[in-house]
């Protein structure tokens, strides 16, 4: 496994940043700076050979389906570019809606799997030699886990829950804290146990607070006894593991089982529990100042503040509040 950059905790999980999106003011205005994006694409393209990977979709309308981008361009695998922002105005003597194109590039990359790379590094140099402004939009915070995804559990979840392909949802796609679960293993290759969890994190929401899943992660001293259980047993064992997790007394429900059932139960808790996984902010905040020294985004403080009533409330600084 390759990291652009990476902290590890103190349980040995790797924390690292995934999947960036980030938004470049050109500064040629107009069409020139969309075009001088192209035409870089294309001579990157040329250069390192990505013929079967590069693809161009130029020139089209504004619409949510392509983001009100008018080109859009696929470099290679991890690295997507969108040029020139639609911007809808009015015609005040036809009281018309328009469309005008700003300057603006968006960029789509997977860092883990270009950085170091000569295109990497020469995309990167154009961008800041032809950019004003850069803003960090969206990215995934991955943490990940030497063990198998079964051993990695959520609960008391109030977002939304998806499956798909072995891959554990909570959330919904396009919402800040959109969490998902899956086998970097298989998806890699690797040879031993690996379980990923991502949490895309927008940075353009009114809150900067996110909501990050309450995930478990299976301790086990002795595992002799689990490979023991029967089916039933061991759906016992998970349940009864799941309401310790949450402060649940379970002697109560264990009482109702018969001597020898009870027994093995015990045994089998006593030999296996979950543990909560803590999310360390300075470890966040570390791997976030990496990326902005890389790709020396500005980032903006953002004003609003949510208190501890979820009453959205102004610092000193801020603007006015754009309503009455």
């Amino acid at each position: 496994m390759d990291y652009f950059y990476d902290i590890k905790d103190k349980n040995g999980f790797i924390h690292s940043i995934d999947n960036l999106t980030i938004t470049y003011s050109i500064r040629h205005l107009g069409e020139p700076g969309i075009q001088a994006c192209i035409d870089k694409c294309r001579e990157l393209s040329e250069k390192y050979d990505l013929k079967s990977e590069y693809w161009e979709r130029l020139n089209v309308n504004a619409c949510s389906k392509y983001q009100m981008f008018k080109n859009h361009i696929h470099l290679c695998n991890g690295i997507y570019l969108s040029a020139g922002k639609y911007i809808d105005s009015y015609e005040l003597s036809h009281n018309q809606k328009k469309y005008i194109v700003f300057p603006l590039l968006r960029l789509e990359i997977n860092p883990n799997k270009h950085f170091g790379k000569p295109i990497f590094n020469e995309l990167l140099k154009w961008l800041k030699d032809n950019s004003g402004d850069v803003h960090l939009d969206k990215y995934d915070y991955a943490i990940d886990l030497p063990m198998p995804p079964s051993d990695v559990q959520v609960f008391s979840s109030r977002k939304e829950k998806g499956l798909y392909r072995g891959t554990r949802y909570f959330g919904q796609r396009n919402k800040n804290g959109y969490c998902k679960i899956y086998d970097k293993q298989k998806e890699q290759g690797l040879d031993t146990p690996l379980t990923r969890i991502e949490h895309t994190i927008s940075c353009n929401k009114t809150t900067k607070k996110v909501s990050f899943e309450k995930i478990h992660f299976k301790v086990q001293e002795d595992n002799s006894e689990c490979k023991k259980l029967n089916n039933s047993n061991q759906c016992i064992v998970n349940m009864a593991n799941a309401l310790t997790s949450m402060n649940v007394p379970i002697d109560d429900y264990l009482s109702i089982l018969d001597k020898r059932t009870k027994k093995t139960i015990k045994e089998a808790l006593s030999n296996s529990s979950y543990k909560e996984l803590e999310f360390d902010q300075e470890i966040l905040s570390e791997l976030l100042r990496h990326v902005r020294l890389t790709f020396e985004t500005q980032e903006i403080e953002n004003p609003i503040i949510e208190d501890e009533n979820g009453f959205l409330t102004l610092s000193d600084d801020s603007e006015p509040i754009p309503f009455d």
